[in-house]
């Protein structure tokens, strides 16, 4: 699956299913012939990004609330006001439109600008929509129980456990978790090289629990997918029990949202792989108080309290980080 904040309307409309992919050509049609070229072109871009990051998360357009239009911005980035502003105004015409076609029962986009001052992009709420560290606990034991129930080889539930591990213990984007190869990760000094938005690459630190998983699936399970020589991905997945090849973005999505689901911590709330993003930020705003570990970790600004910050040194908020910070509360100074 294309990434909804890299890739081109062209490319992410192509890889989206046959009914997807009619309702944006409906949706566009609905503009009417006194709409311009530009126009079309920018609501074009705004729908296939909002709608392929939907179908990644697994979400149907008539299942989408104001947390998935929340975490859809959180996704893209920092942008201006009013690049925000035009933003809201295709997404509702958007969702406007779907009502009308029955295909939708409510406006997500309306309900977000009306909470526009809790968004947890402009402040850090101790009360929002986050995992703590017995939540994440209960997201393990689901996708034990879950793969269990169905009957899923072990090797793919060992593998989920280490990408939940991943995403909690470092807060990156899931299109950075599909990126990461096997040599992306550095024992020793426990960090992760990502390559994020813009292609640029920054170092993450891992939380000490979380080294422990990543460094047993590497040296005990990722073998076991039997993958070529020459393949670098850190996750993997198997295709007819025969070929092996990267973990899918849409992978990823669909088995956070049906653990969290399991986990029944979040029912009629946020089940998207972002809620890991969010309560990472979280946790290290908690325990350290520095909104700049947040910014050097996640390399993303708008994730603080602040957006007046000063850069740290690449190693510098890595130590920092690792030494103030834990999974389990009872080994935090």
């Amino acid at each position: 699956m294309p990434d909804p904040t890299r890739n081109t309307a062209r490319e992410l409309i192509k890889a989206l299913p046959d009914e997807l992919q009619y309702t944006i050509e409906r949706f566009l049609r609905s503009l009417g012939s006194t709409a311009s070229e530009h126009t079309i072109r920018q609501y074009k871009r705004v729908a296939a990004q909002l709608i392929s990051y939907l179908y990644g998360d697994s979400i149907p357009l008539r299942e989408a609330k104001a947390s998935h239009i929340e975490d859809f911005f959180f996704e893209l980035g920092k942008m201006s006001t009013s690049t925000e502003r035009n933003y809201l105004s295709i997404i509702t015409s958007l969702f406007d439109y779907l009502i009308m076609q029955g295909e939708a029962q409510s406006n997500p986009a309306t309900i977000y600008r009306t909470t526009a001052k809790k968004r947890f992009k402009r402040q850090q709420d101790p009360d929002s929509n986050v995992l703590d560290e017995y939540a994440f606990s209960k997201v393990l034991e689901a996708r034990r129980i879950l793969g269990e129930k169905r009957h899923h080889p072990s090797i793919e539930i060992e593998r989920d456990i280490a990408i939940l591990y991943v995403l909690y213990s470092t807060g990156i984007r899931r299109a950075e978790l599909c990126m990461l190869n096997r040599n992306s990760y550095d024992a020793k000094d426990g960090t992760l090289l990502v390559r994020g938005k813009g292609n640029k690459v920054r170092k993450v630190a891992v939380l000490v629990e979380a080294e422990e998983v990543l460094k047993g699936y590497l040296r005990e399970i990722r073998p076991l997918f039997h993958p070529h020589k020459n393949e670098q991905a850190m996750f993997l997945s198997k295709l007819d029990n025969k070929k092996c090849v990267r973990v899918k973005y849409e992978h990823i999505g669909y088995m956070v949202r049906h653990t969290l689901a399991a986990a029944a911590l979040f029912m009629g709330g946020d089940l998207g792989t972002h809620i890991f993003r969010r309560s990472h930020a979280t946790l290290i705003q908690r325990r350290t108080g520095n909104p700049k570990l947040v910014q050097s970790q996640l390399g993303h600004a708008s994730v603080t309290t602040t957006e007046r910050y000063i850069k740290l040194a690449d190693n510098e908020h890595v130590s920092q980080i690792r030494d103030k910070v834990g999974l389990n509360e009872n080994k935090i100074t």
